[in-house]
């Protein structure tokens, strides 16, 4: 189920909450290597928000699959905040947008903008 979040603040592509299973692929804030399976909290044309375990820092470079269509996209994290359970919340944007990554049945109209 997705729902649409309302922002105050003027978004290059709607945001939808959407549960979507993704593995995030990349090297933790020491220079790790890891791999974590998740769930997106938040997604749009431009990227998306999800939980993780590892510790990661703005401006890294990880890279995110997607499990049904083994997809693979490279994303910046563009935010970390702190989560539940000792977890981070990430926010990571997509090199270019990217909105049939996510495959949402009904997208927002902005998100086929964003793919022209």
């Amino acid at each position: 189920m997705t729902k649409h979040v309302q922002t105050t603040r003027q978004r290059r592509s709607e945001r939808l909450t959407a549960p979507i299973p993704v593995l995030v692929l990349g090297k933790d804030a020491q220079g790790a290597s890891f791999q974590e399976e998740t769930t997106t909290m938040v997604v749009n044309a431009h990227g998306g928000l999800f939980l993780l375990s590892a510790t990661v820092a703005r401006g890294a470079r990880l890279t995110i699959e997607h499990p049904v269509t083994l997809e693979r996209q490279p994303v910046v994290v563009v935010f970390v905040g702190d989560g539940p359970e000792g977890k981070r919340q990430v926010g990571v944007e997509f090199a270019r947008p990217a909105p049939n990554f996510w495959r949402v049945d009904y997208a927002p109209h902005d998100w086929k903008a964003s793919a022209s």
